[in-house]
């Protein structure tokens, strides 16, 4: 995929001071403001730069709601709650509907798909694309490997099998943590054995109110914050995704330590009321937490860009009221 490039340019960032924080005004430079270089005696003329840059104004908003959970994710696990059996398990209607976020078919294209072509229906969504040659480099001897998260698990806490199932996890010391879909469990590194799980997503948010415990609308992301020993898990609320419409939330759980079948503080952000924050991506850095997301607008979920965020993270390894800092690149 192509890159866009600044060819011979000088970015003029202006600081903004403000009661919230800093705001970067960006421009890329004109090719008058630009200086003239020679390479090997022989000069270069500057060209305009192809990609403009302004108007980067971030968008600060507090956590809705913050808590610590009052209960570890291994008594809740050990009570099944979060656990039902798989009677309880979605129709199968309601599985194609869920399973179709990615996908271009309407859930009645999908349910008449099943009905006049199961062969193709059984195949929808999967990689037809398989690499048939070996890779030139050699990987090392193992030293453990064990079965994760499936789709088994899926349908035992009483999700729908989704597709794609967008996989995720994090390894530390001691544990393998992993999310796909709305589930997630926890390993142990040592031998692969499974200590939690498998657990709904918002399981993390159980007593804490709001769309964070209510939904549990998946694209999950798992990060170890090896800065210090903690976890971070973290996955989309959309109440009125049914409706076609907003607001958006993104739901952030912290480990109160490097256990991550402890306790955990909970953060609630409005994301946007009409934008969607797809497909969020976590980074671990150590003056905050970053994330990109991809932008949807509602009604219609219309693609309209990228957006970079960061969240305080000092704040929220203490469990203290946070804020979201959103950089919106739809330009």
């Amino acid at each position: 995929m192509p890159v866009p490039r600044l060819s011979h340019a000088l970015i003029a960032a202006t600081l903004l001071s403000g009661a919230f924080g800093s705001v970067f005004r960006v421009q890329a430079a004109t090719p008058s403001q630009l200086p003239a270089a020679t390479v090997a005696g022989a000069p270069i003329t500057p060209r305009a730069p192809d990609l403009q840059l302004s108007g980067l104004v971030p968008e600060i908003s507090l956590s809705l709601r913050n808590d610590i959970s009052t209960v570890s994710l291994a008594d809740l696990d050990a009570s099944g709650f979060y656990k039902p059996d798989r009677a309880r398990s979605p129709s199968a209607f309601e599985q194609i509907r869920k399973r179709i976020g990615r996908a271009s078919l309407t859930p009645n294209q999908l349910e008449a798909l099943k009905q006049e072509s199961p062969q193709a229906y059984e195949v929808f969504g999967q990689d037809g694309a398989i690499q048939d040659t070996a890779s030139p480099m050699v990987m090392p001897n193992l030293s453990a490997y064990f079965r994760g998260e499936g789709s088994g698990d899926q349908i035992a806490v009483g999700e729908p099998v989704y597709i794609p199932p967008d996989p995720t996890g994090e390894i530390g010391p001691y544990h393998y943590v992993q999310a796909v879909n709305t589930t997630f469990g926890v390993f142990a590194t040592a031998f692969g054995n499974r200590n939690l799980g498998p657990l709904k997503v918002n399981a993390l948010f159980a007593g804490f109110g709001g769309p964070c415990e209510t939904t549990n609308d998946g694209d999950p992301i798992v990060q170890y914050d090896q800065l210090s020993d903690r976890w971070l898990i973290s996955q989309f609320a959309l109440p009125n995704i049914d409706s076609n419409a907003g607001p958006f939330y993104q739901c952030i759980a912290i480990s109160t330590t490097g256990d991550p079948m402890a306790t955990w503080y909970r953060y609630q952000f409005l994301f946007d009321n009409t934008l969607l924050n797809d497909y969020t991506k976590f980074g671990v850095w150590p003056d905050a937490y970053y994330a990109t997301v991809n932008l949807f607008e509602y009604p219609g979920s219309i693609f309209r860009g990228m957006a970079a965020i960061a969240y305080e993270r000092d704040k929220m390894l203490a469990g203290l009221p946070a804020r979201q800092i959103v950089f919106k690149l739809n330009n």
